[in-house]
């Protein structure tokens, strides 16, 4: 039987598809730019390289997945997209691993099928109970 917040992570994929339209442009069709020249900078001087841990691009893939056998499917297609195009990758939270062994795979597809690339693990907020406490000294 899967669990409760197990099942929530294909809430999450259910209503993302749901709510998905291929029209959309999220709002960016509405965006203008407005142009500020720099003068004293070559365009050759510029670079959208991060400078954090040897990204390739200055985005990454933000996943909200793993933890159902559904949305373990998406993080390896997503794990294989961000090995193809270089992109790092974050997974969703992997909280509902630590509560169920049995789906850390959904989460360690993604390094099967990015062996190389850079993978940001997401635990989530207010998780301080996985810490032992320590005595205050």
């Amino acid at each position: 039987m899967q669990s409760q917040q197990s099942h929530r992570k294909d809430e999450h994929v259910f209503l993302a598809e749901k709510a998905f339209d291929q029209e959309s442009h999220a709002g960016f069709d509405q965006v203008r730019f407005i142009h500020t020249a720099l003068p004293e900078m070559a365009v050759s001087e510029v670079t959208l390289t991060p400078e954090l841990f040897d990204w390739q691009w200055p985005f990454y893939i933000n996943a909200m997945t793993g933890g159902s056998k559904q949305t373990g499917e998406r993080n390896a297609q997503l794990g294989r997209i961000a090995a193809a195009t270089g992109l790092a990758i974050a997974t969703g939270s992997q909280s509902v691993a630590l509560a169920d062994h049995s789906l850390a795979e959904t989460f360690q597809v993604m390094r099967h099928n990015n062996p190389d690339g850079f993978i940001l693990g997401n635990l989530g907020a207010g998780k301080t109970w996985l810490m032992p406490r320590m005595p205050l000294r």
